[in-house]
């Protein structure tokens, strides 16, 4: 998944500081809002727009995976007349 503003780096940065433990985590990382702040490199807007990316990612996902779920659905029965 392609997150603005969360490469692996600031992912390895996050891991260490103890925001992120498991993938889902990183849909938590709000709650550290002001703590990323703080931290070199991040300020308001860097922090913000990190932030809405994770929230857009999630409409992404959900969308994703209502697709493929239609798309199983769809293709399954065709799969069975062979």
């Amino acid at each position: 998944m392609d997150i603005d503003g969360l490469s692996i780096q600031t992912m390895l940065k996050f891991m260490n500081l103890g925001y992120i433990h498991y993938f889902e985590d990183i849909y938590t990382l709000k709650n550290h809002a002001d703590e990323i702040r703080s931290l070199d490199g991040f300020g308001e807007k860097s922090c913000n727009n990190m932030l809405q990316a994770i929230e857009k990612s999630k409409k992404m996902l959900i969308r994703y995976i209502l697709f493929m779920h239609y798309a199983f659905r769809r293709l399954a029965p065709m799969q069975e007349r062979k």
